[in-house]
């Protein structure tokens, strides 16, 4: 298929559920990927601090 068929399909509105379903799917499977790749970002960096290890920001105790 041709890229201005396979836009016109993406554009159009959705007729049928299992369109719909479909859809949904793609844009589900899309958000996912996106949510997991900034989760692994994060992982990968030090942390700010480690109060196991009495690092960071002190906390004092409000009286």
């Amino acid at each position: 298929m041709s890229e201005n068929v396979q836009k016109e399909i993406k554009t159009r509105q959705a007729t049928t559920s299992e369109e719909i379903t479909r859809r949904i799917q793609e844009n589900f499977g899309k958000f996912y990927a996106e949510e997991l790749k900034e989760y692994e970002n994060l992982k990968s960096q030090p942390k700010i601090c480690d109060p196991s290890k009495r690092e960071g920001i002190e906390m004092i105790p409000i009286e």
